[in-house]
C-alpha cells in the first residue's frame, strides 16, 4: 500500500484528544525456537522488562490535530536501517487491522496490528515474527498488548 492509501484509511479513525496519556505494553508471548530454555527465559525476561513500566506523555493540540499521520509515516518509512511498508491497513472505526513488513540488516519481519483507536486512547495487539541469521534458531515471535489512555489534561508549564 502507498503512504497515501494508509493515511486515507487511517483518517476514518477518531482524532486523539489533546491531553496527558499513559501508555503501556505487556509482553504476552515470546518464542525463539532453537534456543535453550534458560536462554529463552533470559530473553523473555529482558523483553518483558522493556515493556513493564507505563510511560506518560503530553499530546499537544497540534499533535492531536495530526492524529496518527506522523506515527504512520515514521513506521511506514522504517527505522533503524529497516525498510518497511504496510501490506494492509484496514479500518472499521474504531477498529483497525494492519500488517507491516520490514527488511534490512539481514532481517525480515512481519508485524500485525489489531485493535481499536478512539479519541481518548487505544488498545492494540501487536504480533511480530522476525527472522535473521543472528538469532539462534533464526526466528523469533513476540506478541504485545499495547494500551494508551487519556488520563487528564497536560500539566501547566
Amino acid at each position: 500500500m502507498t503512504s497515501d492509501e494508509v493515511l486515507g484509511e487511517a483518517s476514518a479513525l477518531e482524532t486523539p484528544l489533546p491531553g496527558l496519556y499513559r501508555t503501556g505494553a505487556e509482553l504476552v508471548t515470546f518464542e525463539m525456537p532453537g534456543l535453550a530454555p534458560a536462554e529463552a527465559d533470559r530473553f523473555r525476561t529482558q523483553m518483558a522488562g522493556l515493556s513493564s513500566t507505563p510511560q506518560e506523555r503530553c499530546v499537544s493540540q497540534e499533535e492531536a490535530d495530526r492524529g496518527l499521520k506522523d506515527l504512520l509515516k515514521t513506521i511506514g518509512e522504517g527505522v533503524n536501517g529497516l525498510t518497511c511498508g504496510f501490506e494492509s491497513f484496514e479500518t472499521d472505526p474504531p477498529m483497525l487491522d494492519a500488517v507491516l513488513t520490514c527488511e534490512g540488516n539481514g532481517m525480515e519481519a512481519e508485524i500485525a496490528f489489531d485493535g481499536s483507536s478512539e479519541a481518548d486512547g487505544l488498545d492494540l495487539t501487536m504480533a511480530m515474527e522476525a527472522s535473521t541469521p543472528i538469532i539462534p534458531g533464526q526466528t523469533m515471535e513476540m506478541e504485545f498488548a499495547v494500551s494508551s489512555e487519556r488520563i487528564g489534561d497536560c500539566p501547566a508549564g
